[in-house]
């Protein structure tokens, strides 16, 4: 998850997902990604 996209963020957490980590990934090139990873508790109802 991108961190710039707020829409997508915001969709996300509309749906019971939180930010689990932030992670800085090198995808080569001299580029980065600079991501969220976003979770959702599974558990019963």
């Amino acid at each position: 998850m991108n961190k710039r996209n707020a829409q997508a963020i915001a969709a996300y957490r509309r749906n019971s997902f939180v930010i689990a980590e932030s992670v800085i990934t090198d995808i080569g090139g001299g580029f980065v990604m600079d991501d969220y990873v976003m979770a959702k508790s599974v558990s019963d109802k």
